[in-house]
């Protein structure tokens, strides 16, 4: 249980980087390291297990389509009951990308509180297990969110984040420049459509959503072609930036010639 791992201090090394993380970006964490901690939110979002989900996620070492038949994506997910050493180096290494995973998190439940919000939807809610009679409180959130959500609602989008990343966790394309452009292709080409599916089929996602396969393989599908059509923008950019360059220089050279040609002949 969270009480047993934490009393044996295993949950140390987040504690120390949330600290820092709020001491750096004036917010703070409401994070439950143990069962009934006084204070602490309700929301198992806001469990520390759940903040070691999120890293897991984005460990594209472990979880890794292309290279691992075994395990492909961090779905249905069980936590150790002990960190071990080799754990908790992994988990360090994912550290600092904790703060994208929550931003993620977050902006897809502003997202989703904009939709269910919108005045021309008349508060029809046609999202599965979107429950709009309760409220969310995340870990580092300024504010509750006017619904109730499966707790691992959030993972399989984060988890196609790992597509970005490479080998040693550091970002392919920086971070802000496409975390929000490809969150909201996710959300209207793909997530919401399933959420919208499957309450038409009168289904609820909650366990589900951590489990199926093919939701975590298509969004992870989705994303690698949202970074392959980015590459290729960018290599078609520095290509035509460069043969731009090679142009003015040939301009500039056959000016000079130019110029010389008339200084010699007088013209």
């Amino acid at each position: 249980s969270r009480s047993k791992v934490n009393a044996r201090g295993d949950y140390k090394f987040v504690k120390q980087y949330l600290a820092q993380l709020e001491r750096a970006e004036d917010r703070k964490f409401r994070i439950a390291y143990y069962q009934n901690q006084s204070g602490a939110p309700r929301n198992a979002q806001c469990n520390v297990t759940h903040l070691l989900k999120l890293l897991y996620c984005l460990d594209r070492n472990k979880y890794n389509p292309d290279g691992n038949k075994r395990t492909k994506h961090p779905a249905g997910m069980s936590l150790p009951s002990n960190i071990t050493d080799a754990e908790r180096e992994r988990l360090t290494a994912l550290l600092p990308l904790l703060t994208h995973a929550l931003w993620i998190e977050q902006r897809l439940y502003e997202i989703i509180q904009d939709y269910i919000s919108n005045p021309r939807r008349k508060g029809a809610n046609d999202l599965a297990s979107i429950d709009i009679r309760k409220t969310t409180l995340l870990p580092d959130s300024k504010y509750s969110f006017g619904f109730g959500a499966p707790t691992d609602l959030a993972l399989p989008i984060i988890a196609s984040y790992r597509v970005f990343l490479d080998k040693d966790y550091k970002w392919i394309l920086p971070f802000n420049e496409f975390a929000e452009d490809f969150l909201q292709h996710l959300w209207n080409n793909y997530f919401r459509k399933y959420l919208v599916s499957e309450k038409t089929a009168g289904n609820t996602v909650g366990t589900k959503i951590s489990r199926n396969q093919e939701i975590w393989e298509s969004l992870y599908i989705s994303a690698q072609s949202y970074l392959n059509q980015h590459l290729v923008k960018m290599v078609n950019s520095s290509k035509a930036e460069s043969e731009s360059k090679v142009t003015q220089g040939s301009s500039k050279r056959g000016k000079g010639k130019r110029d010389e040609l008339n200084a010699t002949t007088g013209n």
